[in-house]
């Protein structure tokens, strides 16, 4: 066979009908060479028998996955959007009460942005409206049709056009089939859809809506002959006839759009598109002259806002200049990778920006700090490894990582102990060169190959390493983040950078964001890697403060539903490429339903093993080496294609329409891509002309010259044409002593000294606070400089279950070495926070209570779980418990409040108040009027409650002024070995807290508040003897006293 269809074609005299036949059939076949084609034929041939069995075990597997899945989700309670979609889509059209008590509460229905829909979401609207005697028609697992819904009471508001979300589940296509299932032929007629789509029975009025409020009538002119000539390009080009399909748009007269009669912008309007012959300017910097693709497109548009903001310096350009300011200008990428690159060229011409979206887990910083965190997890992730070594931290060159990544064993660094081998038997030292003989026959360890500045780097990072592992598995993501970038200095690299200033201002914005959310380093490094993961996704819209006097800079997805004064936008040439996983999804279509793409590989087999080519020896056990391709696989990946396409003319569409008086699109310097904007812009091809109802505005063309490549229904739209190679020679920041603007810097009058600032409110956390008493100088080096203390000393003592214990008849418990016992504690907390209040004290199992702190993010079977649910399960079954449930006494758990604490001065200067904010872990409230304020612990049970008595006093102070009629007691719980709490000693009746004791507190935490008040005012913090720095177990007391 591959004979056969390898020979050459015959010669025209001699050619045969057969060899014409079998001429074209080798033309049809997939591949590059005749030789592919024969290779790929020959393999599905010998693979096809087996297809079908394989393709029934994929769909089994599925099967098993989803069952699976739904088990653990069912387990632990927990469900995703999209389960959340279903079950009340399930519920409504399976349960009649269900349905009947939902649809009986909606009157009427609006839904907007009806364009980002998925089936399940049209089914729960349609739902919604459903006629109850269609409902009760309907059997269980149909689902509900337009045929049967209200004739009123519902309204769809959406613009096709818009409809960017494909990747949340989002189809285009359910929007054309509601309209044409609801308003029949007038939906069908305006949006050109298929006719057998219309419905004969419309039962509902379809409304264009054409009318802009946000651009210019000349920016809508563009933005009109742009998309009619965009959303047609491809089927132009590929010969399509007829209504396009439903996920394509054909920019119908319907859909032009036209200035809203005194309500659309009003001003000077401008549509530049700037050409680029790809050559550089003379004597600009190497960055411009080297320039390529994406970062030359960056640099281009940086260029010309510093122009087109800053003014050209003379001539018309400058008279221009200055009816902009920076936060009037909007730069918007389609790829996210280009967003960083925009940033360094704002960044080298001295222009304020703001990055919006989710740029931030972009950042290669971020990426950086990513991977120590999972190395310090896993020493043995050979990924984060290698991102590690060859990143800012290390900076191994890549020679180095190549000696270090040995052929069959990969990328091997011991990041604790000794080096194995050679090392080892000199001690444990660093090998050098000199440790073998040139001609002995011994290779050289790997690390006495590596070049000696890398060599030191590596072994500098190994040191460090292993001090840092041991305090980062002790402390929270905030903390080791920042123990990580100090350990390695990366705010000093970051600072001598590109960009430091955002730089170092993302890596503190990830170190907030882990402080937000707390938990254990594990679970918020799975968060992070999601995150980073998930590039696609844009849950969050733009956000820009007014106050910013910046040039915005987002994607095109995340700025959908804003508008800016000026646009400019990249990415022109971006050509839509669509994924070939081995197992996709296709959504249905017309007739067709959704369906599994499966790619299937064949072996190859033909080729002859060459001698000493480990990878021809070892191929046919590694697996597949030839895709093979059918009809149906061709038909499949060309409608991802065509619906790859179609998604990216809607995002042009809205990229254009952001902008509300001025629009620059910043062209290529390669050749436009097949299914590329800048392909609309540059094919000489014309759209078929708009009707005369709704066709495009034109305008005379202007008179600055345009482009003569661009088409001339859209040259007459266009303003002006700009050459990159003039913007880029122009571009240069603003000189010493000017402003962003480049205007002369107003010299600030010499200021008087002023008293310090005090704050007349002091609003703390009460552990803050608790730690300022302690000592003012670990509050400022925990809390106001963010340094990591040592957990082996310091504040993790308050936590510590290990060590001699302090009550009579408690036994000691130790802790594993390296663990942290703060992540157990959360989950406790959890875990009784959520605790059913029937089931307080009876008999509790302890394998019940592991399942929820597993839940929480503990190993089930690791010591921490099962000691803690001991702890738990005990108290939960014990006297307390039982006496509370036995009272029917009602429970505050998590409750949060915040103690005013008024000054107690009268002097000429007002003092503080305190604001302080207060967790409260549980609250009884007894029937007798006795409340009872209990903290959790899961330190060693003690006697002296003093390292707790501050927030112990503060909540009873907030209750007591809660409900001033109430005795409050307060007391901790300790879960290590206690079964009911340990009561704070105090002198009212049954250990409660006398209304004197209540006074006294109150007027110490006044004091204190002046007393932190002055410290901030001044910036004094001072340190406390260290007899009381170890009493505290400060992990500071080393770096304060020597």
């Amino acid at each position: 066979l591959i004979e056969l269809l390898t020979q050459r074609k015959p010669h025209k005299s001699k050619c045969t009908p057969a060899d014409e036949a079998l001429l074209a059939f080798r033309e049809a076949l997939p591949g590059e060479t005749h030789r592919d084609k024969a290779q790929q034929l020959l393999g599905f041939l010998r693979e096809a028998p087996a297809l079908s069995r394989r393709e029934g075990r994929i769909v089994d597997l599925l099967e098993e996955i989803r069952e699976r899945l739904a088990a653990i989700r069912r387990t632990e309670g927990g469900l995703g959007f999209g389960d959340l979609l279903r079950a009340a889509r399930d519920g409504l059209r399976d349960d009649p009460a269900i349905g009947a008590a939902a649809r009986g509460s909606v009157d009427v229905l609006l839904v907007d942005e009806f364009q980002d829909t998925s089936a399940v979401q049209r089914d729960l609207v349609y739902l919604l409206r459903e006629r109850d005697d269609a409902a009760l028609a309907r059997p269980a697992g149909v689902a509900p049709t337009a045929a049967g819904l209200r004739g009123h009471g519902l309204f769809l508001v959406g613009d096709r056009k818009q409809s960017i979300y494909g990747f949340r589940g989002a189809d285009v296509a359910i929007f054309c089939r509601v309209c044409a299932e609801l308003a029949g032929a007038a939906a069908g007629r305006a949006l050109e859809l298929s006719p057998s789509l219309w419905s004969p029975e419309p039962s509902a009025d379809f409304v264009a809506l054409r009318e802009s409020r946000r651009s210019t009538p000349e920016l809508l002119a563009f933005i009109n002959a742009f998309s009619a000539r965009d959303f047609s390009q491809d089927r132009a080009r590929e010969g399509g006839a007829g209504a396009p399909r439903e996920f394509e748009i054909a920019y119908s007269a319907a859909e032009h759009l036209v200035a809203a009669p005194g309500g659309a912008s009003q001003g000077p309007t401008e549509v530049a598109l700037v050409h680029d012959d790809g050559s550089a300017p003379d004597g600009v910097d190497a960055l411009v002259r080297d320039a390529r693709g994406q970062l030359r497109e960056a640099l281009i548009a940086a260029a010309y806002i510093a122009r087109r903001v800053r003014g050209a310096g003379s001539g018309a350009r400058e008279a221009e200049g200055g009816d902009l300011r920076f936060r009037d200008v909007a730069v918007l990428a389609r790829r996210r990778s280009t967003i960083p690159l925009v940033e360094l060229a704002l960044a080298r011409l001295e222009i304020p920006y703001v990055v919006a979206g989710r740029a931030l887990f972009d950042a290669a910083e971020i990426r950086d700090v990513a991977a120590i965190l999972r190395l310090l997890l896993d020493p043995q992730d050979r990924l984060a490894l290698a991102t590690v070594l060859r990143g800012p931290m290390v900076a191994l060159s890549d020679t180095a990582l190549a000696i270090l990544a040995p052929p069959g064993r990969g990328l091997t660094v011991p990041l604790h102990g000794r080096w194995p081998g050679a090392a080892a038997a000199q001690g444990g030292r660093a090998p050098s060169p000199d440790d073998a003989e040139p001609g002995d026959g011994r290779p050289l360890p790997a690390l006495a190959r590596l070049p000696a500045a890398d060599r030191d780097r590596l072994e500098a990072f190994r040191a460090r390493f292993s001090g840092l592992r041991r305090a980062a598995l002790r402390s929270t993501p905030g903390e080791a983040i920042r123990a990580a970038v100090s350990a390695f200095d990366l705010d000093r690299v970051l600072a001598a950078l590109p960009r430091a200033q955002a730089r170092i201002g993302n890596v503190d914005r990830l170190i907030s964001i882990a402080r937000r959310r707390g938990g254990s380093l594990a679970s918020f490094v799975r968060w992070l890697d999601r995150r980073i993961r998930d590039e696609a996704d844009e849950p969050e819209a733009a956000v820009f403060s007014p106050d910013d006097d910046a040039v915005r800079l987002t994607t095109i997805h995340a700025s959908k539903g804003l508008d800016f004064p000026s646009v400019v936008l990249l990415d022109l040439n971006a050509e839509p490429r669509a994924d070939q996983p081995g197992l996709s999804y296709i959504p249905a279509a017309g007739e067709r339903p959704a369906a599994l793409l499966v790619r299937h590989h064949a072996r190859r087999v033909d080729r002859p093993s060459r001698a000493g080519w480990l990878h021809d020896a070892e191929a046919p056990a590694h697996g597949p080496s030839w895709p093979i391709s059918t009809p149906a696989l061709q038909a499949a990946r060309a409608e991802v294609r065509a619906r790859e396409r179609a998604e990216r003319q809607r995002l042009t569409y809205v990229a254009i329409t952001r902008a509300r008086r001025e629009l620059v699109l910043v062209g290529a310097a390669a050749k436009p891509r097949s299914g590329s904007a800048w392909l609309t812009l540059t094919a000489n091809a014309e759209p078929r002309p708009a009707s005369a109802d709704g066709g495009a505005e034109t305008r005379p063309a202007p008179a600055p010259a345009v482009d003569p490549g661009v088409p001339a229904l859209l040259a007459g739209t266009i303003s002006a044409t700009l050459e990159a190679r003039a913007l880029l020679a122009e571009a240069k920041p603003p000189a010493p002593g000017t402003d962003a603007y480049a205007r002369a810097a107003p010299v600030p009058p010499a200021l008087a000294a002023a008293e310090p600032a005090r704050a007349q409110t002091v609003r703390i956390a009460t552990a803050s606070l608790a730690t300022f008493q302690g000592c003012p100088r670990r509050f400022r080096l925990r809390h106001l400089l963010g340094i990591g203390e040592p957990a082996g000393e310091g504040q993790l003592g308050l936590f510590d279950v290990e060590g001699p214990p302090e009550l009579p008849g408690e036994e000691r418990v130790e802790i594993e070495d390296g663990a942290d016992p703060r992540p157990p504690g959360r989950a406790a907390h959890r875990v009784l926070q959520r605790w059913p209040r029937a089931r307080w004290g009876e008999p509790t199992d302890a394998a019940d209570v592991v399942a929820r702190l597993t839940f929480e993010g503990l190993a089930p079977h690791g010591p921490d779980a099962l000691r803690t649910a001991e702890g738990i399960a005990r108290f939960l079954g014990g006297p307390y418990a039982r006496q509370a449930r036995d009272e029917e006494a009602a429970l505050l758990r998590e409750e949060a409040l915040v103690l005013d604490v008024e000054p107690q001065g009268a002097g000429e200067r007002r003092e503080a108040r305190l604001a302080l904010a207060l967790a409260i872990d549980l609250a009884v409230l007894h029937p007798s009027g006795l409340i009872d304020v209990i903290e959790y612990k899961r330190a060693r049970p003690r006697a002296d409650l003093a390292p707790y008595e501050l927030r112990l006093r503060a909540s009873a102070l907030a209750l007591r002024k809660r409900h001033p009629d109430r005795q409050i007691r307060a007391g901790v719980l300790f879960l290590g070995a206690a079964a009911e709490p340990a009561w704070l000693r105090a002198s009212g009746a049954t250990g409660t807290i006398a209304d004197d004791e209540h006074a006294r507190f109150e007027r110490e935490l006044a004091r204190l508040a002046e007393r932190f008040s002055e410290a901030r005012g001044e910036g004094r913090f001072d340190a406390v003897p260290v007899e009381t720095c170890r009493r505290l177990r400060c992990g500071f007391v080393r770096a304060c006293h020597g």
